[in-house]
This record gives structure tokens, C-alpha cells and sequence, in this order.
């Protein structure tokens, strides 16, 4: 597999040891033999601050997308709290015709039950930003150790046969009554096959997912639950190359 770490490489010339924290990546990669198409957890952006490399909208409430740490889990975090929106400036485009997708997601103790889900989009994204053709994967935590909910929803416009309307699943142990309600995301697209991993439970697959010729140029995340409690972390995002 072929890989590609992003970093504060040779872009800001006082920070030149902190080069060593991305090579490492790539060192340890190599030698574990796998190819990173992508991946981003944020620790090149101080917590508080937007994250370096995303465009990060400001929302109605005139706020966005920052980074920030969360005690008992390792590492930076993106924010999702409101109508708030992020997505990679520097990815290389188009995404592999096969590849996994992979993040990490925390939902904050006492989620309110029926919020706003988080909301994860592949798209062919047009020069003005509009969206020609998207699949999009929603998460939602369950309530007092009861397992939250998966929708799937796509739009091929240009593709007669394939499903343009959404689909629920469950979402086994992502619920709300734990400090940091943790799982990890895994998407896998090989051909027109597409399958939804939380952790290791494989809790959804279509064999006609996604037009054979449909490549994407971008993604995004973005939510739409606001307050204290109902907030979504992100981080560990990773592309791979299949």
C-alpha cells in the first residue's frame, strides 16, 4: 500500500523539529507495511484553535470547529457542536476507487437521546462547491447503555439503480452513559460493494452501493445538535488505499 502523512512539514520554518513528529508516521508505517492514503489527528493545531488544513464555516451561532482534548482519551479532537461543518483542504484528489475510510467518534456523556446525528459525506463535489453525487453516513448514540442508531443515505443522480433514499441501522455499544462514549468508524468500498464497520461489527453491507465509475473528490463532516452535552469529537481520520 502506498502512504501519505500530512504535517507541518517545511511550512513554517521556526517549527523544524516538529517535522520529526510526522516522519515518525511515515517510518513506522513503512515498516508495519501498510500504504496511508490519509491522515489527519490534528496535533499539529493547538487546542482552541480551528484545525490547520480544513475549512471550518462559521455557523448561525457564530461559532466552528475547533480542536481540543479530552481527558481520558489520548490526543487533539475537532468539536462538532451546533451547526458546525469541517472539511479537508489538502486532500488529494480524486479518493481511490477502493479504499477504507476510518475515524475515530466520542459522543459526550448525557447525549440528549434523539439529537442531531453526526453526519460523515463522500461527494463529487463541483468547482462552486455544489454537490453533484454523495453518500453520506449518519451516527446517532442510543440512551443508557441502549445502542444508537445508523442511517445511510446516498444520491447518484447520473446512476439509475442504485439506492437514493435512506436505510437505519443500529449502531451496537455507541450510547451516552459513559465519560467518553468511543467507537471506531470503518467504511470500505471494494468496487460497487460498500460495508459499515463500528469497532470490529460489521453492521451494514450493500452489494450496489456505489457506481463502479463514480470517484469521489471530497468528503466532510458536519452535525446539528447544539448545548453542553450533545457534542461529537472526531480525530484519527484515515484514508487507505485498497
Amino acid at each position: 500500500m502506498r502512504i501519505i502523512v500530512t504535517g507541518l512539514i517545511a511550512q513554517h520554518y521556526r517549527l523544524a523539529g516538529v517535522s520529526w513528529d510526522y516522519i515518525q508516521y511515515c517510518i513506522g508505517l513503512k515498516q508495519l507495511g501498510h500504504d496511508v492514503y490519509y491522515f489527519e489527528d490534528f496535533s499539529n493545531t493547538p487546542a482552541g484553535k480551528k484545525p490547520i488544513g480544513w475549512r471550518c464555516p462559521v455557523a448561525f451561532d457564530g461559532g466552528s470547529a475547533v480542536t481540543a482534548t479530552l481527558e481520558g482519551m489520548n490526543g487533539n479532537w475537532v468539536v462538532m457542536n451546533g451547526d458546525y461543518s469541517i472539511n479537508p483542504t489538502q486532500l488529494k484528489q480524486p479518493l481511490p476507487r477502493d479504499f477504507t475510510i476510518s475515524y475515530d467518534l466520542v459522543a459526550a456523556q448525557n447525549f440528549t437521546w434523539g439529537a442531531k446525528g453526526l453526519n460523515f459525506q463522500l461527494s463529487k463535489q463541483l468547482p462552486n462547491w455544489q454537490v453533484e453525487s454523495y453518500w453520506t453516513l449518519r451516527l446517532r448514540p442510543g440512551f443508557d447503555g441502549r445502542e444508537g442508531e445508523t442511517n445511510v443515505e446516498s444520491n447518484f443522480p447520473s446512476a439509475p439503480g442504485y439506492s437514493n433514499r435512506g436505510q437505519w441501522f443500529k449502531a451496537p455499544g455507541f450510547s451516552n452513559n459513559k465519560k467518553n462514549n468511543h467507537i471506531l468508524v470503518s467504511i470500505k468500498k471494494s468496487g460497487e460493494m460498500l460495508q459499515v464497520f463500528i469497532d470490529k461489527n460489521k453492521i451494514a453491507e450493500f452489494e450496489k452501493a456505489i457506481p463502479a465509475g463514480q470517484l469521489f473528490n471530497a468528503f466532510a463532516f458536519s452535525s446539528g445538535s447544539s448545548g453542553d452535552t450533545n457534542k461529537y469529537y472526531i480525530s484519527n481520520i484515515k484514508i487507505t488505499k485498497d
